[in-house]
């Protein structure tokens, strides 16, 4: 992978082709494919596909595979890039923000780039809300915090690491979670560009 992030960071990345279940270029109008996805929708405007991609990136002998919901709107003119959106939270659908962040771009963008947004792996694996008690919790220990003390990032980082133990252990099944970091989304993301044949992507 040769990804541009942020226009500044280069990240090169292996690839693994062989667990790949998608033939290359596959693109679904209307997103009506979802296998193991709960949530179906793809935004007005955009051709949607589900790829299945490794479980573990970096475990050459996985097997297992998780579904990746993409969504992407071509250029309106020739392209000269491809522009993708990761939403944070995390949590967030980048297929629901598909609806109303395009509205907002300047034309020259929505004319040279394809704009890609997906949903990261392991979106709607869970009940939503998955851990509604440490929710709770957490918004109320959140509030307490004084606004003005010197040591509120320190606690706060205490308050995300009992929010982060509580939840797990109020979901239940959460063998997937260790599979959900950011170096296995970035590898999603080279998974799909190759599969998209697009040279680079600009995030």
């Amino acid at each position: 992978m040769t990804a541009h992030m942020s226009g500044e960071t280069t990240v090169t990345l292996p690839f693994r082709a062989s667990l790949v279940a998608m033939a290359a270029g596959l693109l679904v109008s209307g997103c009506a494919v979802v296998s193991g996805i709960t949530k179906s929708y793809c935004p007005e405007g955009f051709d949607c596909v589900v790829i299945q991609a490794p479980l573990d990136h970096l475990d050459l002998d996985e097997s297992r595979t998780i579904d990746v919901a993409f969504a992407v709107r071509p250029a309106d003119g020739p392209r000269i890039g491809v522009l993708v959106t990761a939403v944070g939270g995390p949590g967030g659908s980048g297929l629901e923000s598909a609806d109303y962040e395009p509205l907002t771009m300047d034309p020259d963008i929505l004319d040279g780039f394809d704009l890609v947004y997906f949903d990261q792996r392991g979106l709607w694996t869970f009940p939503e809300p998955a851990c509604p008690h440490a929710d709770t919790a957490f918004g109320e220990d959140y509030l307490d915090l004084p606004t003005d003390d010197p040591g509120r990032w320190e606690q706060l980082a205490i308050l995300n690491v009992e929010y982060n133990q509580a939840c797990v252990a109020e979901a239940g099944d959460t063998h997937v979670l260790s599979f959900l970091g950011t170096e296995q989304v970035a590898r999603d993301l080279e998974l799909f560009r190759d599969l998209q044949g697009y040279e680079t992507l600009t995030i």
